[in-house]
Parts: structure tokens; C-alpha cells; sequence
């Protein structure tokens, strides 16, 4: 793997000695973003390196499934694919496409580890080759820290930057050592110095804890029972030490005591990393935090708060994204609780559970819903399968535990069975996405189910 990572890192190199040579002709850069967190993360980072170069661009921001097959109007100047936007790229201008999709197209300005026998999803993010890409142009963001980490963890199956490997673990290292980041050890979760503990905890999505995450109430009563017994020393800041084996012990008890497989010590004791440009008191200044805010803003169709809290600093935005914040995790938590507890949405098989949603459920939501589902211990080893109908289609998601995947590729499953169902799918080895005709749903799972099988 380490000679198909150096040709990767070769192919960085070259793509930004051509991007530089057509960014000198001038014109307008036109940024088309998937509307997922990873790619509006790197969109973030390409759009700060356009304002320092005093360039003009555009951001269009693209739902893969709503959104026509091609460009209305060929754009002036240089095209950035960020993601997978389901636009077909016109020959008739330049253009770079930057993802870590399974099946990327062919051309010569596609950066995508799957181009050099890589699995994108374990190495890289598009946040990830877009840093890589800008690092070899000579510039390195002082403000987007935590929001470059955040895009990294939202697109990886796991909320935990100790389990990142590859590129990924390249980028947070070199964050860390140009002091961009500080890290501490202490609990895994959106915690911050100023951020009242039990707010933090009901932000906690990975690990899920049935009656903490997303219900506020619930992690009050704990840390309150906690201060009362003198088990825990404080209900404010970070929690490291004896606090931090407490606070594990109880969460874990409370988990298992729900159905979810038992926390591993390693999944929320280590390595906490901050961005301590952001305020205290916000959980934008933890990495974890910042992931999750790109998914809670990105969900409610904000892509504005987030621009205005990272590009502009514009303060009163921290308390809106916070709030939802709060509304994310509580909407997660109120469909988890709804599947896992009446199973009247299962059907499950040798091969994978499927689940069937609320109508209309956000394709954002759906997938970390999904994420939650697959902690639990009767899922754990096998795909998780979403599909929510949206008037006359339906709208699947899927996620395979990263310790189960060694013979899966969802994306490349998802993009043959949608293909065959008169649909869309693309995605990853580990999570997948795809839109077909409602009536072809049945047909759909049956043909996964026997991917998944062979």
C-alpha cells in the first residue's frame, strides 16, 4: 500500500501544478459541492485560499438526486467537482473533480485514492486530497482547523480521530505539529472548557447512549447524580482523569443496559484535540464537535451558518448552530429509539438489516441514524440499510461497521443495484447512498442482498 499512497501523493503534486497553470489564465473558479459535510468542508477550505489569492469564484452547492445531469450554462474560467454531484463534466472547459467515491469517472483531472488500487474511505477524505492539494500550493489555512478535521471525521464511519489511518492521519498530524490543533486525553465527546458537560454529552452521537444522547434531560440527571454521590468533580469543561473513568463506567452500564453493544475503553478515553480559535463555551472548538455541526447544519439546510461561523467569525451564528445542534441529535435520538424499540420497521436477513423510515426522513439524518443503529449489538456484523420514500422515489442509505467490511464495497453495491432498479447510487466501501422509483425498492434490496451475499 505505502507505493500506491506515494503515487497518490505524486498525483497531489501534479494536480496542483496544473490547477496553478490554469488558475493564472484567470477567470472565474467555479466550486460545485456535493451537499454532504466532507465536501462543504473542502469547499470551505478552497473557498479561503480563493479570497487570500483575491480570486474571484462561485459556490454552487448540488444535491446529487435533485439536480439534473449536466451544467445549465458552461461556467467561465475553472470548474471544481467536490464529491459526487451527478454532473457530467463538458469537455468545453477545465475541470478538476476531487473525491474518495467507489467507481470514480475516468479523466485526467480526477484525484481519487480508487485511481491507484486504494480504498478512499480508509486513507483519505475530499477534505483531505483538497489540504494535501493546497499544501503543495504553498498554503495552509489558520482558521479552519477544526472544520478541516470536522469534514474528515463526518465522512468516516466513526467519530473518533484515533481511528484515523492514511491521508487523514497525515492531515491531523500536521495540524497538530504546526500548533493548529492541541490535543489533551480525556472523554471522546463535543466537550470544550466553557461547554456545560451534560449539553455535551446529549451532543454525543458516536458512541450512542440510549437516554443521554439526544435527551438532554437524561444527561443531566446523570452528571447531577454523579456531583451528588462525589464521583464527579465538575459539570463544566473538559473531563479527564478520575472524571473521565467515572463518566465512562456510568455511560457504559447505561448503554448495555440498552441493547448497544459494550463500549470499548478505546471508543471514548484518548486523545481529545482542539481549535482553541473558536469560543469556549462552543463545541465548534472540538473536532468531534465540528463534525457534527457540519452534519446538524447541513441536515436543516443551513450552509450559510456554516460559512458565516468559519469564514466570517461572525459570532451570534455559534448559539443557531448549536441549537441545531441540539435539534440534530434530538431528532437521532427520537428515530433510533422509534426502530430499535418497536422493530416494526425490520426486515432483517442473513445478509443485512433494512430498515424502513418516516417519509421524507433527511438524507443526513437517515445516515447517521444508521450509524447509531449499527452500534447496536444485535447489527453490529452486518450492513445497515435505510430507505425513506419521497413521493414517487425513495431515498436508501447503508453502512457496514468498518471491522466487517474486508469483503464489502457498499458504494459499488449500491451503484449496480440502483443502476438495475431505473435509479442513482454511488459512495464508499464502508457507507452508500442511493435514489431509485419507489415501486422498484423490494427489487432493489433483493439485488443488494445477493451482492452482499456473494
Amino acid at each position: 500500500m505505502s507505493s500506491q499512497i506515494e503515487n497518490l501523493k505524486k498525483a497531489i503534486l501534479e494536480e496542483s501544478s496544473k490547477f496553478k497553470a490554469v488558475e493564472n489564465l484567470g477567470g472565474y473558479i467555479n466550486l460545485v459541492v456535493e451537499t454532504s459535510p466532507d465536501p462543504i468542508a473542502a469547499s470551505l477550505l478552497l473557498s479561503t485560499y480563493l479570497i487570500s489569492r483575491n480570486k474571484p469564484f462561485t459556490v454552487r452547492f448540488v444535491d446529487p438526486f435533485l439536480s439534473v445531469n449536466k451544467l445549465v450554462r458552461p461556467p467561465r474560467g475553472i470548474t471544481f467537482f467536490l464529491g459526487y454531484t451527478g454532473l457530467q463534466h463538458q469537455k468545453s472547459y477545465p475541470s478538476f473533480e476531487i473525491s474518495y467515491y467507489s467507481d470514480p469517472p475516468s479523466g485526467e483531472e480526477v484525484l481519487n485514492p480508487h485511481l491507484f488500487g486504494l480504498n478512499g474511505i480508509l486513507i483519505s477524505s475530499t477534505t483531505t486530497l483538497t489540504y494535501l492539494l493546497l499544501k503543495e500550493l504553498g498554503y495552509t489555512t489558520t482558521d479552519l482547523a477544526s472544520i478541516v478535521m470536522g469534514g474528515i471525521l463526518a465522512s468516516q464511519s466513526e467519530l473518533d480521530p484515533e481511528r484515523l489511518d492514511g491521508l487523514n492521519r497525515v492531515v491531523l498530524s500536521d495540524l497538530e505539529r504546526n500548533s493548529l490543533l492541541e490535543s489533551s486525553n480525556g472523554l471522546k465527546i463535543p466537550m470544550t472548557e466553557g461547554l456545560d458537560l451534560s449539553l455535551a454529552l446529549s451532543l454525543m452521537l458516536d458512541p450512542f447512549v440510549l437516554g443521554v444522547s439526544g435527551d438532554q434531560k437524561g444527561s443531566t440527571l446523570v452528571v447531577q447524580e454523579l456531583i451528588k454521590k462525589k464521583q464527579l468533580s465538575k459539570q463544566i469543561g473538559l473531563v479527564t482523569g478520575t472524571d473521565a473513568r467515572v463518566l465512562f463506567d456510568e455511560l457504559s452500564k447505561i448503554r448495555s443496559q440498552s441493547g448497544f453493544k459494550e463500549l470499548d475503553e478505546k471508543k471514548l478515553l484518548g486523545s481529545i484535540y482542539m481549535d482553541r480559535r473558536h469560543p469556549a463555551d462552543s463545541p465548534l472548538r472540538n473536532i468531534i464537535g465540528a463534525a457534527l455541526a457540519l452534519e446538524a447544519c447541513i441536515s436543516l439546510q443551513s450552509y450559510t451558518s456554516i460559512y458565516k461561523v468559519f469564514l466570517h467569525g461572525k459570532k451570534e451564528e455559534y448559539r443557531q448552530v448549536l441549537e441545531m445542534m441540539q435539534n440534530y441529535s434530538t431528532m437521532i435520538a427520537s428515530l433510533t429509539k422509534q426502530i430499535t424499540q418497536t422493530q416494526e420497521y425490520f426486515r432483517e436477513t442473513q445478509n443485512a438489516l433494512y430498515i424502513f423510515a418516516p417519509p421524507k426522513t433527511q438524507r443526513g439524518l437517515a445516515l447517521r441514524t444508521v450509524k447509531v443503529i449499527s452500534q447496536n449489538r444485535a447489527f453490529y456484523f452486518k450492513p445497515v440499510i435505510m430507505v425513506s420514500p419521497i413521493n414517487q422515489w425513495s431515498q436508501i442509505v447503508g453502512v457496514v461497521n468498518p471491522q466487517n467490511s474486508s469483503t464489502i464495497d457498499l458504494g459499488n453495491t449500491f451503484k449496480v443495484a440502483a443502476e438495475r432498479s431505473k435509479g442513482v447510487g454511488y459512495g464508499s466501501s464502508l457507507q452508500a447512498i442511493a435514489y431509485v422509483p419507489t415501486p422498484y425498492v423490494e427489487s432493489f434490496f433483493d439485488d443488494v442482498d445477493v451482492r452482499l451475499s456473494g
